[in-house]
């Protein structure tokens, strides 16, 4: 396989003899558009319309986070992609810091983007990375259905003390190569026919579990807080018309999944009392290693936010962890496998 796989592309395993020959496949794995974007963020040289190198973040800076919101916005509304900071230009690192990044609440990300663009716009992910031997910050987005406006002027002050205007109110941005610049109609155009495609997929997919449906059962249709599980710590409930039945109550996305990835790994970490050094990157091999997209008791997918995890996750990390201190060591391993 040469350059780097698109999203969906079936990468095939082998394994290795002790003289380094590939012995057979055994298998294929999916390479879904995050893992995609991950690997641009540790090997590309280059800028492209979904990748943008940032040398520094100033986490304390007006300018930089500016100039962030700008390119976070831009790619958003093109379908999403990665903004690495600690790469300079022309790909190699600059050897700023970016631990701050790191440790820097989600929301707080979340609530500047809203500052310019009045949209409460989370659908991101902040992971360290490791490029040429650096650490470094990569900033995961997914594209939004709506392409995002700007309602206030981005502005600051320069090193110079010159006032810079990084976009103006009313303007919609797009990524066009390396850059990110006001919309064309053609950006509008492309914006809308992800929309269009993506949802004719939800439908074919709905359509086809439907055909499937074995002959003599009934397709319901509810919304996305509603949990088919087999759990017996829940109760059992039956649709009825009648008026004296006891009501229930369906439990809300964030009281079913409390924990987003850092707070995961925080938890983690404090549950784990310095046993082993836990972070996000590791959490996300785990979550591949294992299919725990597939598992909707640990994990809560939405096309709006991050994933979300269940106290059942965390508790099964922890299980498998006491009965194998290997456990999350060979969940990146298993991570390193496939993404060769």
């Amino acid at each position: 396989m040469t350059g780097f796989p698109a999203a969906g592309d079936r990468i095939k395993l082998y394994m290795l003899s002790g003289f380094g020959k590939r012995e057979r496949a055994y298998g294929y794995v999916e390479m879904t558009q995050f893992d995609k974007h991950l690997r641009a963020a540790r090997t590309r040289k280059r800028e492209s319309k979904t990748l943008d190198f940032k040398a520094r973040l100033d986490v304390n800076s007006t300018r930089d986070w500016v100039e962030l919101v700008k390119d976070l916005v831009a790619m958003a509304n093109s379908g999403g992609g990665v903004i690495v900071v600690g790469v300079n230009d022309n790909g190699t690192v600059s050897g700023s810091g970016v631990s701050a990044l790191i440790a820097y609440d989600s929301a707080k990300v979340t609530d500047k983007i809203a500052r310019y663009t009045g949209q409460q716009y989370s659908d991101f992910e902040i992971h360290e990375v490791a490029r040429d031997d650096a650490k470094v910050a990569a900033i995961v987005l997914h594209g939004v259905d709506v392409p995002m406006a700007f309602v206030r002027e981005g502005g600051y002050d320069d090193d110079a003390g010159k006032s810079k205007i990084a976009f103006r109110l009313g303007t919609v941005y797009f990524r066009h190569g390396a850059k990110s610049e006001p919309c064309s109609s053609a950006d509008l155009t492309a914006a809308i026919d992800r929309n269009v495609q993506r949802q004719r997929r939800e439908w074919l997919g709905n359509i086809a579990k439907v055909v499937k449906a074995p002959i003599g059962h009934k397709v319901s249709v509810h919304p996305p807080d509603v949990r088919v599980t087999t759990s017996t710590d829940t109760a059992a409930i039956r649709v009825t018309q009648d008026p004296e039945a006891p009501a229930m109550r369906i439990q809300s996305r964030d009281e079913a999944y409390p924990y987003r990835l850092k707070e995961l790994t925080a938890e983690l970490k404090r549950r784990l009392e310095g046993q082993l050094r836990v972070t996000t990157a590791v959490l996300q091999a785990a979550r591949k290693a294992h299919n725990i997209d597939d598992k909707p008791e640990f994990i809560s997918m939405s096309k709006f936010t991050s994933p979300q995890y269940s106290l059942v996750y965390l508790e099964w990390l922890l299980s498998e962890y006491d009965s194998d201190n290997g456990f999350f060591e060979k969940a990146v391993k298993t991570g390193r496998q496939y993404s060769k």
